[in-house]
């Protein structure tokens, strides 16, 4: 399965290589970096994730915490013990 470091690694070689300019690698990286941003739930505005209340409209969000599945890299509760997407058992030795 392929990571989030594993794609953002690739792009960084893409770039030093040529076969990606510098304008197409920070367009790359800025739709990469949406995937690791939680969504408000009453506006919809991109926010960090884990945030207690939206810094646009101020609502507050859930209190539960999240984290990334070690494998597929999908948002997930903390404290899963499998991701409920690749089913992947997290903090596995």
């Amino acid at each position: 399965m392929v990571t989030r470091e594993d794609i953002s690694a690739e792009l960084e070689k893409l770039c030093d290589s040529g076969k990606l300019t510098l304008d197409e690698y920070q367009r790359l990286k800025r739709i990469f970096e949406i995937g690791k941003q939680a969504f408000c739930k009453e506006c919809g505005k991109p926010i960090p994730v884990g945030s207690l209340y939206c810094k646009y409209c101020g609502d507050q969000q859930g209190v539960v915490q999240t984290a990334y599945c070690e494998e597929c890299g999908k948002q997930i509760p903390s404290g899963s013990n499998r991701c409920p997407y690749c089913s992947d058992k997290q903090g596995a030795p």
